[in-house]
């Protein structure tokens, strides 16, 4: 008995310091853990293995990225001007686009207008992409200009939206650029030699084509249609070089000659002036009969005949021999009428 008490005892003590041990393994994890920061924030939970399968890239770009203006280099109209980085590659233009729309409004708004976006929800200006209304570099994008791009990379990184390459662009009826305000401007007709680029046409549920597109390889920018909201100015078609006219030639006469063609007269030739005439002597003079000269006498006026009296008439011509009679045909050979000997 004596010996149960003293276990007991011994088990009690040494139960209750297993329980003090785990007590204050407890407080410790707690305390160390309330003293680290935590990565996980309340609006922007980390996303589990399922959820970042499932997310598009456009999506997690739009949630973690920042709008900020950073323009691609203008010149000669275009809107980069180093065109497409890749060309005839699909996916890599369809990507630099997306990116560069995200950092020039110029870009997004010529998309944006030019997709079936530019129909249903139009954008007034670009001014309106651009925090304060302010398109220059350092900026940020509005908050409709986060709209409007979220809504444009959707539709652009979705399969309703097809893309090919090809070697001269179908849709040429506009092309658009950048003024040297950098603003948009647009003109009639693709002008250039270097016409290639990609068709784009945007597809409903139902897999028809509601719009399209062309977009130039030399500059990115769209071209079609009429654009909405983009006024008439230069863009990067070459401007064509005047043909000079010609100026109308007054025909002459040859050397030696004087008058209008057709009708030339030889000149006179200094030496022989007065030129020669009659039998003056060469280079002019005196004639050889100092005059009057001689008169030649009158010809006769032709003799009337007497009045009342009749010219006799001209003798009638003798008459043809009458041929023979069938009855009686002549025979051997006889000479032509008018011929005595033949």
């Amino acid at each position: 008995m004596k010996n149960l008490r003293h276990w007991l005892s011994g088990a009690f003590i040494s139960g209750g310091a297993i329980v003090v041990g785990i007590m204050v393994l407890l407080l410790s994890t707690i305390f160390t853990t309330m003293g680290q920061p935590t990565n996980v924030s309340a609006t922007e939970p980390t996303p589990t293995a399922t959820a970042t399968a499932t997310a598009t890239p456009v999506a997690t770009k739009l949630t973690t990225s920042k709008y900020i203006i950073a323009m691609p280099e203008r010149g000669n109209g275009r809107l980069n001007k180093d065109g497409v980085t890749n060309r005839g590659n699909v996916e890599k233009f369809r990507t630099q686009i997306l990116n560069q729309a995200k950092s020039d409004p110029l870009t997004l708004f010529l998309y944006y207008q030019a997709s079936p976006l530019g129909t249903t929800r139009p954008l007034s200006n670009e001014s309106i992409i651009a925090e304060g209304g302010k398109v220059m570099n350092g900026n940020v994008y509005s908050k409709e200009g986060i709209r409007a791009y979220k809504e444009w990379a959707a539709l652009w990184t979705s399969s309703a939206t097809q893309i090919s390459a090809v070697d001269e662009i179908t849709f040429q009826g506009n092309n658009t650029g950048v003024s040297a305000k950098n603003t948009p401007t647009t003109s009639k007709s693709v002008t250039g030699k270097d016409k290639s680029g990609y068709d784009i046409r945007y597809t409903d549920a139902m897999s028809k084509t509601v719009k399209e597109h062309s977009a130039l390889n030399r500059c990115t920018q769209p071209t079609g249609n009429r654009i909405p909201n983009v006024p008439p100015g230069p863009t990067d078609n070459p401007v064509p070089t005047p043909t000079p006219t010609p100026t109308p030639t007054t025909p002459t006469c040859p050397p030696g000659y004087v008058g209008t063609p057709p009708k030339c007269l030889q000149s006179k030739v200094p030496s022989q002036d007065p030129a020669p005439r009659g039998n003056a002597p060469v280079g002019g003079g005196l004639n050889q009969d100092p005059g009057p000269g001689t008169v030649p006498p009158a010809r006769p006026a032709p003799v009337a005949p007497p009045v009342g009296s009749t010219p006799d008439p001209a003798p009638a011509p003798a008459p043809e021999p009458l041929a023979p009679p069938p009855s009686a045909p002549a025979t051997g050979t006889s000479c032509a009428p008018g011929i005595p000997v033949c």
